[in-house]
């Protein structure tokens, strides 16, 4: 997870290599996948952008080798677009780029919900300019 997080860019072959371990040791994979989640949580609280970046990225491609459920990939687009801010859709717009394609084909209808939201933030104008256009890069 430290290697990842100082190399965001090999996010892709650090999650080939968990799931390569998946399949002889699934325990250790268990525990990797607790604790990338429970460093998302404390960076999400205490608001740490490049922590939360790097885990998305990590738990994202994670959910592309079916390492990770595509429901822990909805509950999280759903608490960054429960009550938006522009860091929260920032990670959000982040996280659908990365596995928005692998969600579209495992759960239609929860991506259906998700890009739903986003045009609604889009229509009511609360946020930025900035923002707008990154929802925007996603249609």
């Amino acid at each position: 997870m430290k290697a990842q997080a100082a190399s965001i860019n090999f996010t892709h072959v650090f999650a080939a290599l968990i799931c390569i371990i998946n399949t002889k040791l699934p325990v250790v994979v268990k525990l990797i996948v607790h604790r990338l989640l429970s460093q998302f949580q404390k960076s999400y609280k205490r608001n740490i952008k490049l922590t939360c970046i790097s885990s998305l990225k990590l738990i994202a491609h994670l959910v592309n080798q079916y390492v990770m459920h595509e429901i822990v990939a909805l509950q999280l687009l759903a608490l960054f677009l429960e009550n938006p801010t522009e860091d929260s859709i920032e990670l959000a717009t982040t996280f659908t780029l990365e596995c928005g394609k692998i969600l579209t084909q495992l759960s239609p209808a929860g991506v259906s919900a998700i890009f739903d939201r986003f045009r609604l933030i889009l229509q009511e104008g609360l946020v930025s300019k900035r923002c707008q256009y990154t929802i925007e890069k996603l249609f």
